[in-house]
């Protein structure tokens, strides 16, 4: 049975680990944070493009019927529009009837078809939804098409999500990468700004080590240079040994014993 991991038993060890800690969970909430909002931005870009669209071939339906309206006093036939005109290379675009069958596709669908969306034929509301073709994801919005309150047909746009896709893998990579590379280097300089802040702390517990088994009294700790918390241990450190001194030398000079002493 594998031992269980133990917590570093020094300082140094113990600021290190929590600072990687503290700054790995920091660092993971940031980068999913700004994951999660690149990603609703570009989502929501390709769905206003697809919106634009669908709106596009709504307004030549509404003119269409306007001019023929004008020229025969009554709508005999509405020619759909013709998908080409709304669509690119990236953008796809098929009509159909209110009963799915499809009128007409852009040729960037090269043949295909996009299936159909029952919410919009069955409801006849705008519905967005991912559909899969030739392998690759495509994000699609479904509107009808109106004229004077009815739904005559249906406008479906796509888009390919492959370009987004790939940019969010390149992210997810970079930032692991970055992430790896930023908890060492902040480990590496955590332990050597502790290692060299605890450096008086070491010399102190050296000293005292010392002392205590030689039994010199008049040694003292050479204090650091910096008043922080570390140079006021040590001074403190030394006046307990300045007593400790002064109460050892008056137990030699007790006047049981007749002894002439000097003060140290």
């Amino acid at each position: 049975m594998p031992s269980r991991a133990e917590v570093p038993r020094s300082l140094r060890g113990r600021l290190t680990l929590w600072h990687g800690l503290v700054l790995f969970v920091t660092l993971v909430l940031f980068t999913a944070m700004v994951y999660l909002i690149l990603e609703h931005s570009l989502m929501d870009q390709v769905r206003q493009s697809l919106t634009a669209r669908a709106d596009q071939v709504n307004r030549a339906v509404q003119q269409e019927v306007l001019f023929l309206r004008f020229r025969r006093h009554q709508v005999v036939q509405i020619p759909p529009p013709n998908p080409n005109d709304f669509a690119s290379a990236d953008t796809f675009v098929q009509v159909s009837l209110p009963n799915g069958e499809v009128l007409g596709t852009s040729e960037s669908l090269a043949g295909t078809t996009l299936p159909p969306d029952q919410v919009t034929l069955q409801t006849g509301q705008q519905h967005f939804s991912e559909v899969t073709m030739g392998g690759q994801s495509i994000e699609m919005y479904s509107a009808p098409l109106i004229v004077d309150g009815q739904m005559i047909g249906v406008v479906q746009v796509g888009q390919p999500l492959r370009n987004i896709e790939m940019g969010l893998a390149r992210l997810r990579l970079f930032a692991g990468l970055g992430l790896v590379v930023a908890l060492v280097l902040s480990g590496l300089v955590v332990s050597a700004m502790a290692g060299r802040t605890l450096r008086p702390l070491e010399r102190l517990i050296r000293t005292a080590e010392s002392i205590g088994s030689s039994r010199d009294l008049s040694r003292r700790v050479e204090p650091p240079s910096s008043d922080d918390e570390v140079g006021r241990l040590a001074l403190t450190f030394n006046r307990m040994l300045a007593r400790l001194e002064a109460s050892a030398t008056k137990r030699l000079c007790a006047p049981s014993v007749s002894l002439s002493c000097a003060p140290p």
